[in-house]
């Protein structure tokens, strides 16, 4: 910035740069600062979508059309100098290098930037099914989060089969964890083949988190080997991930692409509403908005009453006595809501999944 702003205009009036703080400024630069890993932790759940510089600069969806794109000197140095992992996979074959002071020196000959442009497809094609790992990730999380609105479960139930193993673990985390959080893992204490299921699944992509990262790097180091003074980088041959990866930018990508945003915009709304239907429920519950007191008479004869699950707050108009046994029987008459078939366990028709979570 400094550099810049001294090209720009060194005689500016009312703009002095001091000297020693200059220097002391330009003294911690370095080309092999530290690299840090902006998708560590949490963050593996940001989209995945490492820079390509060649499709940024030749982008007709936006306007965008630049013929050669312009490299600091910075990011060859911090390539050849090799002391931090540092092997980009985005730089196209044609580049220009710039500098904020001092000659420009030269880093590739045009056929060993052909050689490596050629040799970083094989990182490509290892990115191409990174991006599928991370929607995997993406969708057996979803997964995960809707479990508890789509799936069978009874607060404060016993745990089921070897869902047992890991109960003392989860009942800790119930006890430690807000109570709205209780609902994930009752399903999973009450639905072995969910907990397994889930945990096999993460047991996988997260195995494949920590060895996609070091085979794309060694494949990107491999490509830029000759500025690394090593080698001639392998060359590089199509293969199906790379069609496929190819056909990713063509038409298919800009309809594929309004395709996920829409649905996952879909999936977010549905979400919202299903969040503000149990918020709203709650807090009318906990204020005693939702169900109101009804006169109530003792039971002194038998009497049959007619249920209607359709009114959460049905009141049966019964009163019963501290001290009294009483007994009730449910008949035999086939249970039904609507048109649906039903059962003390409620309704099971794929047709109304959709609105579980408005229950």
């Amino acid at each position: 910035m400094l550099s810049k702003v001294e090209a720009a205009d060194s005689e500016a009036p009312g703009l002095l740069f001091i000297k020693e703080v200059r220097d002391e400024i330009l003294s911690h630069s370095d080309w092999n600062g530290m690299q840090h890993n902006s998708r560590s932790g949490f963050a593996a759940y940001y989209r995945y979508k490492p820079r390509n510089i060649g499709h940024l600069c030749q982008d007709p969806d936006n306007g965008v059309s630049i013929s050669t794109p312009k490299i600091h000197r910075a990011v060859l140095e911090r390539i050849k100098g090799n002391s931090v992992a540092y092997a980009p996979t985005g730089l196209p074959a044609d580049y220009q290098v710039v500098v904020t002071r001092g000659n420009v020196p030269s880093y590739e000959t045009p056929t060993q930037s052909t050689h490596r442009a050629n040799a970083s497809n094989a990182a490509l094609d290892v990115i191409y099914w990174r991006r599928w790992l991370y929607r995997g990730l993406l969708l057996t999380t979803i997964t995960l989060l809707a479990s508890r609105f789509f799936l069978d479960w009874t607060a404060g139930g016993i745990c089921k089969d070897t869902a047992c193993v890991f109960d003392p673990l989860m009942q800790l985390a119930m006890s430690t964890l807000p109570d709205f959080a209780s609902g994930w893992f009752e399903v999973l204490r009450q639905k072995p083949p969910w907990l397994w299921g889930l945990s096999l699944a993460f047991l996988l992509l997260f195995t494949l988190k920590w060895i996609a990262p070091r085979k794309t790097q060694a494949k990107a180091t491999a490509a830029w080997s000759a500025l690394k003074g090593d080698c001639t980088p392998a060359r590089w041959t199509p293969t199906l991930k790379s069609r496929l990866r190819d056909a990713a930018h063509s038409t298919l990508r800009t309809a594929a692409r309004w395709l996920t945003a829409g649905s996952v915009l879909a999936v977010i709304l549905f979400l919202l509403l299903a969040a503000v239907s149990y918020t709203t429920y709650y807090v009318r519950s906990t204020f005693g908005a939702l169900c109101q007191d009804t006169d109530a008479t003792p039971l002194s004869t038998p009497r049959s009453v007619m249920l209607d699950i359709s009114t959460p707050c049905f009141a049966t108009g019964i009163a019963v006595q501290e001290g009294q046994t009483y007994r009730f029987n449910v008949s035999a008459l086939p249970w039904a809501d609507g048109e649906y078939a039903a059962s003390p366990n409620g309704i099971t028709p794929l047709g109304l999944a959709w609105a579980v979570p408005f229950r």
